[in-house]
């Protein structure tokens, strides 16, 4: 298939929890995109959220909804983040002096 490709900005918001400064949802839009591109328009929401990893509760992505619009069709991407895993491992390294 073709390829296309183009850099285009993006402006949105970046919504924090008042309480704790962290943030808790990304927004954004796709803007400059140039009339010829096959893409009309773009949008993200990426929303955080605590989850358990090894015992331990950390601040990580939950799920997303990506939008394109085309002249042709338009799509949406829903995505959820889940089972996170901690991965660990221990090493020992010795120096044999022959």
């Amino acid at each position: 298939g073709t390829r296309n490709e183009t850099a285009a900005g993006q402006h949105g918001f970046v919504y924090l929890d008042a309480g704790t400064s962290q943030t808790v949802r990304i927004a954004a839009e796709a803007d400059s995109i140039p009339p010829d591109f096959p893409v009309l328009s773009s949008s993200t929401r990426l929303d955080y959220g605590f989850a358990e990893v090894g015992g331990r509760q950390f601040l990580l992505p939950l799920d997303a909804d990506v939008r394109m619009t085309t002249a042709q069709m338009q799509t949406r991407n829903d995505v959820e983040f889940h089972s996170y895993k901690k991965f660990a491992s221990d090493a020992t390294i010795t120096f044999d002096p022959h």
